[in-house]
């Protein structure tokens, strides 16, 4: 939040990161037009924060945007000259997925490495938007051109010892394009890791998806939907569990892709079943029929 303290995971409180302002630092020129004055553009817009010495600095948006970019070609730099000469072999990770809006698809590709001091390492080699379909081959190809562009595959000779996927039907087709293509060792017997947290996530859905559990927590989620559906009802409700002595409820949704999302959600929902139970038995006909009973609330104890 701007111009208040921010608070690190130590618990401290750090230098406050100031908000904008369209006034340059002192002794700074600026070339105004008939228009709109440049410096009132969005990205030219003077910031403050702590530089690498924790000393207060200034600088805009433009400014840090080219620095970020410096920054980022310089260590790329270091990267691909470490993997050109380095001998270790590299272990790949790879993940998938669709954005929810635009629909774009997004794939991530990080490196997995010991270096010569034995210290495990790991990178995130690319992360950019990948073409439709999301086929076996184009998969191949943008995973490959990450390869070729940090070193990591010349020709015959390649340095990647694995690469971990979830099972999709699409990623595990083009494993044998990547062992055509990478020559593994071990005739490609350890080639390819399937991802045990895309398994362990599978097993816990299916277990979520049993008709018992499943209703409970449908219903839990329309209890919710319904205290949240217009403002009157969440600043009732928000007062209510002020009563109680309970901080406003902020529920975190739960996500498909991910079994921890519904335990998170449901043990946040927990301690706030007595203001749900009597926010719903004084609302409408249809929230009193949402009210999870006591039994109900005893089976969604973690």
């Amino acid at each position: 939040m701007e111009g208040t303290p921010s608070r690190s995971v130590t618990g401290i409180e750090e230098e406050p990161i100031l908000p904008p302002t369209s006034v340059p630092p002192e002794g700074q020129v600026v070339k105004k037009t008939k228009r709109v004055p440049e410096y009132n553009q969005p990205w030219a817009k003077w910031y403050r924060f702590p530089d690498e010495n924790g000393n207060m600095t200034t600088s805009n948006v433009r400014k840090m945007v080219g620095e970020i970019k410096n920054q980022f070609t310089k260590i790329k730099d270091e990267l691909r000259a470490i993997f050109a000469y380095q001998q270790n072999k590299v272990s790949i990770t790879s993940d998938i997925w669709t954005a929810g809006k635009h629909g774009l698809g997004y794939s991530c590709v990080t490196g997995h490495w010991i270096d010569d001091q034995w210290v495990l390492q790991k990178r995130i080699l690319s992360f950019r938007v990948l073409d439709s379909p999301h086929s076996a081959h184009v998969i191949f190809k943008s995973i490959i051109e990450v390869l070729e562009e940090y070193n990591l595959k010349r020709d015959r000779d390649n340095k990647v010892f694995s690469i971990s996927f979830d099972n999709a039907s699409n990623n595990v087709a083009s494993i044998e394009i990547f062992k055509r293509s990478l020559n593994p060792i071990m005739n490609g017997a350890m080639f390819h890791q399937k991802c045990a947290c895309h398994i362990l996530n599978l097993v816990v859905k299916a277990g979520l998806k049993t008709e018992a559990v499943k209703d409970l927590i449908i219903k839990l989620k329309d209890c919710l939907s319904h205290i949240v559906s217009n403002q009157e009802r969440k600043q009732r409700f928000g007062l209510m569990c002020v009563n109680y002595g309970l901080s406003k409820l902020k529920v975190p949704w739960d996500i498909d892709t991910r079994w921890n999302s519904t335990y998170r959600f449901l043990n946040r929902c927990l301690p706030y079943k007595a203001v749900i139970g009597e926010f719903l038995r004084g609302s409408t006909p249809e929230g009193m029929a949402l009210e999870p009973s006591l039994e109900e609330w005893e089976q969604l104890q973690p």
